[in-house]
């Protein structure tokens, strides 16, 4: 081939542009399924913070448990409140560790980040408070539907490979 040649290319059967357009809502799906366990971990951290300045605002997404750490810690003084903001950077280091598997396709890393989320997510029915409890379970929901496009996304691969269509 000479050069400032190039080939031309190939055109996709239509079967073949159906499953890579259906690989990519997939891949987007899991993808936001993931961001949720990013949104937790930040808004935790965001919320140990405001807690520790003493506002009366926390936001919904984050952890309930990084919340008790808090509240827990402050009552101990500087040495509570950084034991309750260690607490914090362990609980949302462990739901970026989450994120990252679950981008990266791994069904675990969603099962255990969404086990963990759910029980946190009693805490605040515990509590009373409905809409800290109603706002986790949405969060739960998208992040199973990050899930469940995850297992289509690897059948969707599958039947590719087989067509020897999967080019990552």
């Amino acid at each position: 081939m000479s050069a400032g040649t190039a080939l031309a290319p190939v055109p996709a059967s239509p079967v073949n542009q159906a499953l890579l357009e259906q690989k990519l809502k997939l891949e987007s799906r899991v993808r936001s399924g993931a961001g949720w366990l990013a949104a937790i971990a930040l808004f935790s951290i965001v919320n140990s913070a405001v807690n520790f300045f003493d506002a009366n605002l926390h936001f919904i997404v984050g952890l309930g448990v990084t919340q008790i750490a808090g509240g827990v810690g402050k009552v101990g003084g500087a040495a509570g409140s950084m034991a309750g903001f260690v607490v914090t950077l362990f609980a949302a280091g462990l739901f970026v560790t989450f994120w990252r598997f679950a981008r990266k396709g791994e069904k675990w890393a969603y099962i255990t980040a969404m086990s963990l989320y759910g029980a946190d997510g009693l805490i605040f029915l515990g509590l009373g408070l409905w809409l800290d409890f109603g706002f986790h379970v949405f969060a739960l929901y998208s992040m199973f539907k990050g899930l469940s496009a995850l297992s289509a996304l690897k059948q969707v691969e599958s039947q590719m490979s087989a067509a020897g269509q999967l080019a990552r």
